[in-house]
């Protein structure tokens, strides 16, 4: 009696949970367009898609991996608002990917969020980031509505330094 039971429990396991590799990864077509003008009508020189872990299937041919991370690419920025489509695993919806304008195509870097006080994000705040190993390396901008400033990335790794408000010259 309890051999059937056991055997009765592995066929409804086989029936409810079928291989995984006869099950279909999930994907989601992603378009984006119209880059917010606020934050990205600045001086970068890219423009850097992250879908937060999730792998990029299919991409356009202007983007390429970005540091060896599948879920990171990255195109020369024009200024222009642009719209492209990104072929992602998983189940993808506005906002479970950032969109963050950065200042050169170097191997290091830091990406930057302002936050208020209370946790809450700082929108639309000036800012200036400071190369520390290149003082002449300097960027500035406005946040977007995210709080979201840039990805400043530099040859080496080096410091920077975020200035807001009554820091900035």
């Amino acid at each position: 009696m309890k051999r059937n039971t056991l055997n009765s429990m592995a066929a409804i396991c086989a029936l409810l949970l079928p291989g995984v590799s006869q099950a279909e990864t999930k994907t989601t077509k992603v378009y984006i367009s119209k880059v917010d003008d606020v934050q990205y009508s600045s001086s970068a020189d890219y423009i850097l898609v992250d879908f937060k872990g999730r792998k990029v299937l299919e991409k356009p041919d202007e983007f390429s991996v970005y540091n060896d991370n599948k879920s990171m690419l990255i195109a020369k920025y024009t200024g222009y608002p642009f719209s492209s489509h990104f072929l992602v695993e998983g189940n993808v919806r506005y906002g479970d990917y950032d969109l963050i304008p950065v200042h050169h195509n170097y191997r290091y870097g830091e990406t930057f969020r302002l936050l208020r006080k209370n946790g809450e994000l700082n929108s639309l705040t000036k800012y200036k980031i400071v190369n520390l190993c290149d003082p002449d390396d300097i960027y500035t901008g406005v946040t977007g509505i995210k709080g979201l400033t840039v990805r400043f990335t530099t040859e080496k790794p080096c410091d920077v330094r975020l200035l807001t408000g009554d820091d900035i010259d």
